[in-house]
């Protein structure tokens, strides 16, 4: 596929296109749901892997102030996270999540998209009122970065 293609279905690309998937803390199930994450994957010419990782994070409204104790049965904000990946080591996703601890939770085998790095949701973007909101923003970062900015590198 050209530069040109590849743009081009950049910027056709729909919000129903994109796939978000559960977070749970340290990809533990037991833990409850806590977000969810999209993750955009390119293959360069060389064969390399690189990418962006969407997260939207639940916020939940206090019980009381200050305290830090939530009612999981009301969101306040749906947090949304936006991380680069330069260069992908291993497999394209992370570990499906498991009812214990990840077997790959804390141990460096040298993959880029681990069980312990689903908790790095990279840099803040924006706090939304509903979930839709939030996933247009993630597809407006994307074609932020993969139309817009790459149509200045094709050579015409």
């Amino acid at each position: 596929m050209s530069n040109r293609e590849e743009i081009k279905k950049v910027y056709e690309t729909t919000v129903n296109d994109l796939v978000w998937k559960p977070i749970y803390p340290n990809n533990i199930l037991g833990n409850g749901l806590e977000g969810f994450y999209c993750l955009v994957i390119k293959q360069d010419k060389n064969g390399e892997y690189s990418g962006r990782k969407y997260s939207i994070i639940f916020q939940h409204e206090e019980v009381e102030e200050g305290t830090g104790y939530i009612n999981p049965n009301k969101t306040n904000a749906y947090v949304l996270f936006e991380k680069s990946y330069g260069k992908i080591v291993g497999p394209l996703d992370y570990p499906n999540p498991s009812l214990d601890s990840p077997s790959d939770l804390w141990k460096s085998n040298g993959n880029t998209l681990t069980s312990g790095d689903i908790n790095d949701y990279g840099t803040f973007i924006y706090a939304y009122k509903d979930i839709e909101t939030a996933k247009k923003r993630a597809l407006s970062q994307y074609k932020a970065i993969y139309g817009y900015i790459a149509s200045h590198f094709i050579e015409d």
